[in-house]
């Protein structure tokens, strides 16, 4: 045989052998890694399946907080709308919303109305072995004192998956509320359901309520068959219970591309080899072995780099395998795709969950405010009144008298703080006044000079005359106070802050350099304060950050994240806004906006001032467990006119009114005491004949509470601590209000 056609079958054997190897080696290679990818998309249209069901449970949220949040719904769990639920929740309203069952609670948590809709025909009531879990969902909603609750979960019962949401029934127009009700709706998985389902998900989803968990995990793949897998992924209910799975069956379409894909290869390459030979050896080599060693390399390397990489299969030329890297590139985007949903669902979970944690922040800290109300502002009352004693005991020389007064403005400076924390709680209402925003900056750099922003310069610039509004001095004046310290604390304690007042008339014009807050706020005249420093600025990356609840930049231990929160929420409630201008480098400057208001005639200026306002002595009867707030709030009312009997107790005031036999004035009590309470005294003593007005003071009672205890039959409610001047005002009113006409 000639050495030519040694040479062929040489050729032809070596590429015969080449090609063989080829295939063997990139069809184990292609079949691997689509493997890996089919395990991948098995588990991701899991997720996705699981993800499209918590969607659902969304969007039926969505829909009860529509029909919770109406006016209609609130007047019908108080009985005022009795034709709501049959003019909105009909048969094809329920229908088109996909709702099996509807409950309405009333705010004891009884059902008020329910509604199920039977083989889509027919409304009927809630199934009774359903409506036990669903009056357990609606307690904590009722709880919550805030009335802005939801929930929404998956339900099983008797082999079958519900979707609720439910939703605390509330005035759309209060920010915060008891809730009036609960509003609570139900989507049965039925088959139509899962057959939606199946249509999005292209591939056929069944549900199954048997050995619903595995070890902790959440989505688990399972063999059928060579070509077909199984997926199933845990359905969890509002507590993280699993409840029932999603049983998904996909075909494996790679696998069946892969082993077409080596096939298709060696064919190619063997018949390649017997045509062309020799010439063949060098062309597989650069065009195809090449080529396809490259493929497995950007395999490998996307297999280690997973799917959050970037890597992709880069193949140039328009053959076969470029169809193919095209192929694997497009999978690669879709499956890329869904993890970065996923990624990006995780991250709005993550964002729910830490916008949950600061709300039980918010709630712990109310509950501490109201915890310490009652005894902190008793100690400060009588504190306040032993020190208004001495200081009208003192002559104006006197060298103590000067220390006094300052101890007293301490008083007040602690007693407005309680009362910012009791607003900031939600336990207390605005205590709106007059004030002059000059003279109250003028006092807050007085304050803050003596020692809290250490060696700071507090310059005051006042630009206007006319600056009265209305407003809650001490709440202002902490506002005032947090944006001088904290604008210390940024240049640390060394540097100047400058605190200008200006009037100014919105809307600004055209051209006028503007600031965040301003555009919101209606036309009108405005007290215009500025607080600014040297600091060095704010980063740019938390400037609209700055006013969210426990957000701060400080160290551990010197800032809460509450100053601007809180300055943010008193400016609000004011009508005004608060709004930053800073540059890295520049410092920082805080503009404060409150509405103007009109200086009043010296005509109608009113005097808060008791002595002497009524001819002759009142007799009064006053109840409090506290020695010192007893004792000295005793005293002062005396000096003002009053004749005082004190009560350790309410059971030792009820006898001293019986046994007394004289007329009493009014009656002033404390709401929680030993033996006898406020309400049992003042229950008592209006059953009695010719019955003084009875007036509560109390440091424990909130906003919410005080209609109440009025309806009760409280003359007057007010809270610890209250001016001596307003209290002898309020009472001596009290008592001619309550005295017979001569």
């Amino acid at each position: 045989m000639k050495l030519q056609h040694k040479a062929w079958l040489l050729i032809l054997a070596a590429v015969g052998i080449v090609t063989l190897l080829a295939i063997v080696v990139t069809g184990q290679t292609i079949s691997r890694s689509f493997a890996a990818l089919e395990d991948e998309r098995a588990l991701h249209e899991g997720e996705r399946a699981r993800r499209i069901l918590s969607q659902q449970a969304q969007e039926l949220l969505t829909t009860t907080i529509d029909y919770a949040y109406w006016d209609d719904a609130v007047r019908f769990v108080r009985g005022q709308d009795d034709a709501f639920l049959d003019d909105n929740i009909t048969e094809d309203n329920m229908k088109y919303l996909r709702v099996s069952e509807v409950l309405v609670l009333d705010g004891t948590g009884q059902p008020k109305a329910a509604a199920r809709l039977v083989d889509g025909e027919e409304l009927q009531l809630v199934s009774s072995g359903l409506l036990p879990k669903l009056l357990q969902l609606g307690q904590p909603l009722l709880a919550d004192a805030s009335g802005t609750s939801t929930l929404r979960t998956f339900v099983q019962h008797e082999q079958q998956l519900y979707v609720v949401a439910a939703a605390a029934i509330r005035d759309p127009g209060v920010v915060v509320q008891p809730s009036s009700g609960v509003l609570l709706m139900v989507r049965t998985i039925s088959h139509a359901e899962l057959v939606r389902l199946s249509d999005l998900m292209l591939t056929q989803v069944s549900l199954s309520f048997d050995g619903i968990a595995k070890a902790g995990v959440k989505v688990w793949t399972r063999e059928l068959s060579d070509r077909r897998i199984g997926v199933q992924a845990v359905i969890d209910d509002h507590d993280g219970q699993p409840v029932a799975t999603l049983d998904l069956n996909l075909a494996r379409e790679m696998d069946e591309e892969a082993r077409s894909l080596a096939v298709t290869t060696g064919l190619q390459v063997l018949l390649s080899g017997l045509i062309v030979g020799a010439a063949l050896v060098f062309l597989l080599d650069r065009w195809v072995l090449r080529r396809l060693s490259r493929m497995h390399d950007q395999l490998g390397a996307i297999t280690a780099e997973g799917l959050a990489g970037s890597e992709r299969i880069r193949m140039g030329g328009q053959d076969e395998l470029t169809t193919v890297a095209n192929g694997i590139n497009s999978l690669l985007d879709r499956v890329r795709m869904d993890a970065i949903e996923q990624k990006n669902a995780h991250a709005r979970q993550e964002a729910l969950q830490l916008q949950l944690m600061q709300s039980q922040k918010m709630e712990a800290l109310g509950r501490f405010t109201g915890g310490i109300a009652h005894d902190f502002n008793n100690s400060l009352a009588g504190i306040s009144g032993w020190m208004r004693l001495a200081q009208e005991d003192l002559a104006a020389d006197h060298p103590s008298r000067e220390a006094v007064d300052q101890a007293i403005k301490g008083a007040q400076y602690a007693q407005g703080l309680m009362r910012q924390l009791l607003t900031f709680s939600r336990q207390s209402k605005l205590n709106l006044e007059p004030v002059h925003v000059g003279a109250l900056v003028e006092q807050t750099r007085k304050f803050v000079s003596s020692g809290l922003v250490r060696s700071t310069q507090v310059q005051v610039e006042q630009l206007c005359e006319d600056d009265l509004i209305q407003a809650d001095p001490t709440q202002l004046q902490q506002v005032l106070v947090n944006l001088i310290i904290n604008a210390s604390d940024a240049m640390d304690g060394v540097g100047r802050v400058r605190l200008r007042v200006d009037r100014l008339s919105l809307p600004l014009p055209a051209g006028q350099a503007s600031w965040p807050g301003v555009a919101e706020l209606p036309a009108g005249d405005y007290l215009h304060v500025q607080v600014c420093d040297d600091g060095p600025g704010i980063a740019p990356e938390n400037i609209d950050r700055i006013f969210d609840p426990f957000f701060t930049t400080k160290s551990v231990g010197k800032g809460t994240g509450l100053g601007l929160s809180v300055a943010h929420g008193v400016m609000g409630r004011h009508g005004g806004s608060i709004g930053v201008v800073s540059q890295p480098g520049h410092g920082a400057c805080f503009h404060l906006l409150l509405p103007a208001q009109a200086r009043p005639d010296a005509s109608g200026q009113t005097s808060l001032g008791t002595s002497g306002a009524s001819s002759g002595t009142l007799r009064m009867l006053f109840a409090d467990d506290d020695q010192l707030v007893r004792h000295s709030w005793g005293s002062l009312l005396e000096r003002q006119g009053w004749d005082v009997i004190r009560a350790r107790d309410g059971e030792e005031a009820w006898q001293l009114y019986q046994g007394s036999g004289q007329r009493w004035d009014v009656v002033l009590t404390d709401l929680t005491m030993p033996k006898l309470d406020g309400r049992s005294l003042m229950q008592r003593i209006r059953q009695t004949p010719d019955a003084p007005p009875v007036v509560l003071v109390s440091g424990h009672v909130g906003d919410a509470q005080r209609q109440a205890l009025l309806d009760d039959g409280f003359a007057e409610v007010l809270f610890k601590p209250v001016s001596f001047d307003d209290l002898g005002q309020i009472l001596r009113q009290v008592a001619a209000k309550g005295r017979p006409a001569d």
